[in-house]
């Protein structure tokens, strides 16, 4: 009678304890959770911040950031400028490629 008391209580106890860390490891878990979400509401938050900061210190960064795509021109202010800086781009670069061809015939020629 002793030993299935013993042997009982024994058992119980193993339980108790058993939950017991079990319980403990799900408060760390929920803690851990917790303050996870709340670092990154606070990293969310500073970083909001330094984008209203950035955009008092020059609205033309809201409208990029807003833009549809790179090339948004209902956000851009002048579309004139924002079509003919691209086109110099590329007039520039055709004026290059048509002197390196110029260079090409010319040493064409001197070769033949």
């Amino acid at each position: 009678m002793i030993i299935e008391t013993l042997t009982a209580f024994t058992a119980v106890k193993f339980t108790w304890e058993t939950l017991e860390i079990l319980h403990l490891l799900h408060v760390a878990h929920k803690t851990g959770k917790d303050s996870y979400e709340a670092g990154s509401s606070l990293i969310d938050t500073v970083q909001q911040r330094q984008k209203e900061k950035k955009y008092k210190e020059d609205p033309t960064l809201q409208l990029v950031d807003e833009a549809k795509t790179d090339y948004d021109f209902q956000a851009t202010d002048h579309v004139d400028l924002a079509i003919q800086k691209p086109n110099k781009y590329v007039e520039d670069y055709l004026d290059k490629l048509s002197d390196g061809f110029k260079s090409l015939n010319e040493a064409k020629k001197i070769s033949s």
